[in-house]
């Protein structure tokens, strides 16, 4: 790690989407959970704190404060999140109950391509997930409280995108907003500017899996995530995750992660985090 005074475990992650006047919680969070509101406007409230939140927001609760989110009444929103916990023992970090509970992204921030890492590579294997991450969200986390989140030089974007975060890029859409869609090896591969076989070896490397099978991958993560955080039915959720069928969603779901979709809601997985929600979109 950076910094051998700060120990962090990543718990969860995802991106979620919710229709127009949904609304999520009250909860109570046992980790602290980093949340990017990407498009749409909610209001939140922690604790007896109101906050407003257009996208762009940047938001950390805290283990303890309870949390109740209600999304935009006029369109979608979508928000990331990550679950962690961390120790401190560096007289460097102020108290975690003087932190920010909020903060606006500024153009060229280094937090967003740092959210964006730790999401694409949360399906990594433990222990080199947290050798990767952990670094990455404690560097998140001291920009966030020290106020400092601009980073690099604002006067020129780097328009350079490394061929695996592009085509990571491509998944994330259709994941999104159409993940019905069939994706072919040639069509991320084009994103990428690289050939299909050179896309595999990247992939092979850095993900342990070739582009597709990491794209079925980051469908059943959305999956866990509509599972722990809303109120949608398993079928609705198999069509939202992309499979024709709920008998198709199931047994790949099972093959993943071992149980059924069903077994996996009521066992409560995705609440190992800290999530408790009363009511979801």
């Amino acid at each position: 790690m950076t910094d051998p005074s700060a120990a962090i475990t990543i718990h969860t992650g995802g991106i979620v989407v919710y229709p127009p006047g949904s609304t999520f919680g009250p909860r109570t969070n046992a980790t602290f959970e980093f949340v990017w509101i990407m498009q749409g406007n909610c209001r939140i409230r922690y604790d007896a704190t109101e906050i407003a939140a257009p996208a762009d927001t940047l938001l950390l609760c805290r283990p303890g404060m309870t949390d109740y989110y209600e999304w935009d009444k006029a369109g979608k929103t979508v928000h990331a999140y990550i679950h962690f916990s961390m120790e401190t023992h560096d007289r460097f970090w102020p108290p975690a109950q003087t932190w920010p509970l909020y903060s606006h992204l500024p153009a060229y921030d280094m937090v967003r391509p740092l959210f964006r890492h730790v999401l694409a590579h949360l399906s990594i294997e433990e222990p080199e997930r947290t050798f990767l991450l952990a670094p990455c969200l404690e560097a998140m986390l001291k920009a966030f409280v020290m106020r400092r989140l601009t980073g690099g030089d604002a006067t020129r974007e780097d328009r350079r995108q490394r061929p695996t975060s592009a085509a990571l890029a491509l998944m994330q859409e259709a994941v999104l907003r159409m993940p019905a869609e069939v994706i072919s090896l040639g069509r991320l591969a084009k994103r990428a500017n690289v050939s299909p076989e050179h896309l595999c070896r990247l992939f092979q490397k850095e993900f342990g899996a070739g582009p597709l099978q990491h794209y079925r991958r980051m469908r059943l993560q959305r999956a866990t995530i509509l599972l722990g955080r809303s109120n949608m039915s398993i079928k609705e959720i198999a069509y939202a995750a992309g499979f024709a069928n709920p008998y198709h969603f199931s047994r790949a779901f099972r093959q993943t992660y071992g149980k059924s979709p069903r077994a996996f809601r009521t066992a409560g997985d995705d609440a190992a985090s800290g999530d408790r929600p009363v009511s979801g979109a």
